[in-house]
């Protein structure tokens, strides 16, 4: 669920965020703005833009749209470490038989000592 992940990740990083685009009613009225004065080229967030600069500096408004990550590496070495030794362990990995167990090993043992981050790799896995 979006939502759930959202809370969760705002959390995270220690956000407090607001959904308001769940309320039907102001979905509404943005929806009956022509889209010439909502989108102009790739500013999509023309309007939300010019209001918000009445509040907050020039630099906020401008800058880019950037993303934040989920604390995988931490929780490759706490909460889902054995969900990931046990996925990732020999035995499973023998029986598929198209990854190298060593390689894999490696990867884990390393990232669980915290010496490399490979927690997008082993995810993946």
């Amino acid at each position: 669920d979006i939502l759930t992940l959202t809370d969760r990740l705002s959390m995270w990083h220690s956000l407090e965020l607001r959904v308001p685009y769940l309320d039907h009613r102001f979905v509404e009225e943005v929806m009956s703005i022509p889209a010439n004065l909502k989108i102009r080229g790739f500013n999509q967030k023309r309007i939300l833009k010019q209001v918000a600069a009445k509040w907050l500096p020039a630099p906020v408004i401008k800058h880019r749209k950037q993303g934040f990550e989920a604390p995988m590496g931490r929780w490759l070495r706490g909460p889902l470490k054995s969900l990931m030794q046990d996925t990732l362990g020999a035995a499973c990995l023998a029986e598929a038989g198209i990854f190298d167990a060593a390689e894999i090993a490696r990867l884990q043992s390393e990232h669980l000592s915290g010496a490399r981050k490979h927690s997008k790799v082993l995810f993946s896995l």
